[in-house]
């Protein structure tokens, strides 16, 4: 799959090659070696006959039909393309020209299928019309999520116009993602969906938007990168930096005044502080002033930040100048003298952030969803009527689902996973290999944890089995099914309104840390953290929450690894 982009065919043929004469040097691998070998044999005979059917002017669309049903299997994704375009880019014969329409129709069946074929799914050639058959069909159109949001993603970076595309640069990944955001913001300003100010010429923004959180998050982390670490103290945070600039004094007085910071401060939280202050500076219209201030002040830049970092290249800090100026076109209106509304917006900066401390991202998570399950009430009553004598697995997913599947666990997957040891010796380990493990463990003196634990072994035989049955019936794999497993027994815990009895008993098996986590950087012995995150899930647990056990597609991985904005839509 990594060969798949950035070699020529030529590197990619010599590298195999290469590989299969080291392979060959061990006897356990000779029948492997001669499959590949074999298989290059075939596909080197396809590429034969697939330029002996582009060179015959006599060729058909039958026979192109042929060719592929015959040679599909046997040639790589690259091949096929290039064939196909070759195919449909020739000329026809007796002149005849297939319409544009019919040209884009056919390539898109073949996309298609070649979708289809990487993955297992289908060896059935799709039924495509001869060049310069009319067609009444439309072109189709990118059904699933994952394809639409590829799309606008795509779209957005090609609207975007920072100065390093202009001089034929890369910028930096935190400096796309942000400037992804506010192209995004741009748009829905422009298609009217926000309210435009003609006296101060700017668009009106709530201060709780989802866009305008992405780009504090985003914002923030561009502020911390490279930073310096403050001597034996902690590394050094965006509310660290700005604190060290005289001239914002009376700026951060105001801002130190705010209940919520105040809390903040005596927790000595400066993740959470740094998020709240970005936003706070973003609502002032202070952060391009702020920007401009810190990079002029170049002793105190060099002394704060390491070289490499964003606000020491210049390359970088022309782009980020350039997204702050388009942020300036916006004002968010917010009101941060309401403790309420600080601890709100606080809750939706750290609810998708896996830096923040483990208890901010449960509660940040679980609150969104007491949001969504107090905001809609009425509304989601009337439809849990309906779907309540469907089978769990049959109903399709609702916006408490996906808050769920990519909120909550994503959190606590967060949380379960820092510190733990993926690889061992000849082996790799997932979470659910710990939580089986905990399971496992004999109990003798408590009936409500022996209880609480059978019920929790129960159910996870019945996600497993839910994922396996999933499996079958599609007749391919899932990218990562103990992910999926995962979300599907978390989200029966939360039926069950037992999710925090369960994170309960994982958290208090002390005893079985050693075996699957690096304990310095083990969350899970923090008692009062731990505490805390129960305490924020057992308020989910007083809800009766109707949710689906549907089984999706899902990497908790990826999710982690990704742009942070990019996971949840609402």
């Amino acid at each position: 799959a990594k060969l798949e982009h950035g070699l020529s065919q030529k590197d990619k043929k010599y590298l195999s090659s290469k590989l299969l004469s080291e392979c060959e040097q061990y006897p356990e691998l000779q029948p492997l070696v001669d499959k590949a070998r074999e298989m290059l044999r075939l596909q080197k005979e396809s590429l034969a006959a697939g330029e002996a059917l582009l060179a015959n002017p006599d060729s058909t669309q039958e026979d192109f039909n042929k060719f592929i049903e015959k040679y599909g299997d046997s040639l790589s994704k690259y091949d096929l393309e290039q064939i196909t375009k070759s195919w449909y880019d020739r000329p026809t014969k007796n002149g005849v020209t297939p319409s544009s329409r019919d040209v884009e129709r056919s390539k898109w069946e073949w996309v298609e299928y070649w979708k289809r074929k990487m993955d297992g799914k289908s060896s059935r050639t799709p039924q495509t019309p001869t060049p310069g058959t009319p067609s009444d069909n439309k072109s189709p159109k990118p059904k699933t999520k994952e394809e639409k949001m590829k799309n606008k993603i795509k779209k957005l970076k090609q609207e975007s116009r920072l100065p390093s595309r202009a001089l034929g640069g890369k910028t930096h990944e935190l400096l796309e993602q942000l400037d992804l955001f506010v192209t995004s913001m741009k748009k829905t300003a422009k298609n009217g969906k926000y309210q435009f100010d003609p006296t101060g010429n700017k668009f009106i923004i709530n201060g709780l938007d989802q866009q305008s959180m992405f780009c504090v998050r985003s914002i923030s982390a561009i502020m911390a990168d490279g930073t310096r670490p403050i001597p034996d103290v902690r590394d050094r945070t965006p509310y660290d930096i700005v604190e060290g600039l005289k001239q914002y004094d009376s700026l951060l007085k105001k801002f130190r005044d705010y209940e919520e910071v105040q809390t903040l401060l005596q927790d000595s939280d400066y993740f959470s502080l740094s998020l709240l202050l970005v936003y706070f500076l973003m609502v002032e219209n202070k952060l391009g002033s702020l920007v401009k201030d810190l990079t002029t002040a170049t002793d105190y830049l060099n002394s704060v930040y390491k070289g490499g970092s964003i606000p020491r290249v210049a390359l970088y800090l022309n782009d980020f100048q350039y997204i702050l100026n388009n942020i300036e076109q916006f004002e968010f209106t917010y009101n941060f003298s309401v403790p309420q509304l600080q601890s709100r917006a606080l809750d939706l900066l750290v609810a998708d952030s896996i830096h923040a401390p483990p208890s901010k991202q449960v509660k940040g998570s679980t609150q969104i969803l007491i949001n969504h399950l107090v905001d809609n009430l009425i509304k989601t009553s009337a439809k849990d009527e309906a779907l309540k004598n469907m089978a769990s697995m049959n109903r399709t997913l609702s916006k408490r689902d996906t808050i769920v599947r990519l909120r909550i666990c994503r959190s606590l997957y967060s949380v379960l996973t820092a510190g733990f040891q993926s690889r061992g010796f000849f082996t790799s380990y997932h979470i659910l290999d710990f939580i089986k493990y905990v399971l496992a463990q004999p109990i003798f003196d408590d009936n409500e944890k022996r209880s609480v634990v059978s019920e929790m072994r129960v159910s996870l035989s019945k996600a497993s089995e839910l994922v396996e049955k999933c499996e079958m019936y599609q007749n391919s794999l899932l990218e990562a099914y103990q992910d999926v497993i995962f979300v599907i027994w978390i989200t029966i815990s939360i039926q069950k309104r037992s999710l925090h009895k369960w994170f309960n008993i994982i958290t208090s098996s002390t005893s079985c840390f050693s075996k699957y986590y690096n304990l310095k950087k083990c969350v899970l012995t923090n008692e009062k953290e731990m505490k805390e995150c129960t305490v924020h899930l057992e308020k989910v647990s007083q809800y009766d929450i109707l949710l689906s056990t549907r089984v999706t597609n899902i990497n908790l991985e990826k999710e982690l690894s990704a742009p942070e904005a990019t996971t949840v839509s609402d």
